[in-house]
């Protein structure tokens, strides 16, 4: 098989991982987003760290001193990635945070993979990231309301701003290093785990989570914020991060038709039309490769 079709199958099984954790995972968890994403990050922090320390491989974490700036600032960006979408969801509509929080590929297509990667800005590239755009305006836009620029959404964007940055450093990182994936995670969730610690021991310490919750926080912290992120910084190693970015449509769209399966929730013409725009999008992503 050609490595840049492991690399595919790889991102494809990380986004498959995103789309259950937002479909089915995070509803069944009964906390707050913080909170998920907080001890999520801890307990992939920590799986990670183990994984290491059985391979005998904690050496590895010291021969990544030489990028550990570029490494803390993947984990400090997809900190503030997830941090100002959850809030952005907690300030206006999901439809409105999720729109705007995937203007991402347009930012990396546009902004950081040229001045970041040097890559340069293909037709294909952009004719894809528009196409998966339209996709999800069609799936969300019947939603919109008239508070759409709102505080809300500007958070949303801003979240996509460092949603598309951490991806452009994290693809040089993985193309151009030998840095382990395992070690790339650790950060990936050391940083984050640092960030929303204060929020997990205010709760922990006033009582406010049970032996159930927590299994289920180290379940979505072991698959989410750990396998999931080794196969992204795997994947994004041999392909694209353009091509890559285009194929993380697919969370919006399989975490709907999850929630449509599991929970029962509506399942529109908007969304079905929206679903296979975004998936040719990805199709022709990779067809370009």
């Amino acid at each position: 098989m050609k490595l840049k079709t492991v690399g595919y199958i790889e991102i494809i099984i990380a986004v498959s991982i995103w789309a259950i954790a937002s479909g089915i995972i995070v509803r069944w968890i009964d906390q707050g987003a913080e909170i998920i994403y907080g001890v999520g990050a801890i307990a992939g922090f920590i799986f990670v760290y183990i994984w290491l320390v059985l391979k005998k491989q904690t050496k590895k974490i010291s021969e990544s001193y030489p990028y550990w700036k570029s490494l803390v600032l993947v984990g400090l960006f997809i900190g503030l990635n997830n941090g100002l979408f959850y809030i952005a969801i907690k300030s206006t509509t999901v439809t409105n945070a999720i729109l705007a929080h995937y203007f991402e590929p347009i930012f990396l297509v546009l902004i950081f993979a040229p001045i970041v990667l040097k890559q340069k800005i293909k037709k294909e590239h952009i004719v894809s990231s528009m196409l998966g755009f339209a996709g999800l305006f069609i799936v969300f836009g019947s939603q919109l309301n008239s508070a759409a620029l709102n505080f809300g959404v500007l958070l949303g964007l801003m979240s996509a701003v460092f949603f598309a940055w951490h991806i452009a450093i994290e693809s040089k990182l993985a193309m151009t290093t030998k840095i382990d994936p395992l070690v790339e995670v650790l950060y990936k969730n050391g940083v984050p785990a640092l960030m929303f610690a204060p929020f997990v021991i205010s709760k922990f310490t006033a009582g406010g989570m049970g032996f159930d919750d927590l299994g289920k926080l180290i379940f979505f912290g072991i698959l989410v914020l750990g396998i999931s992120f080794v196969l992204l910084y795997r994947g994004l190693s041999k392909i694209s991060s353009q091509n890559a970015s285009v194929l993380f449509y697919g969370e919006p769209v399989g975490a709907i038709i999850l929630a449509w399966m599991v929970w029962g929730e509506s399942l529109s013409a908007s969304i079905i039309i929206g679903g296979a725009l975004i998936l040719i999008a990805g199709y022709s992503a990779i067809r370009n490769k």
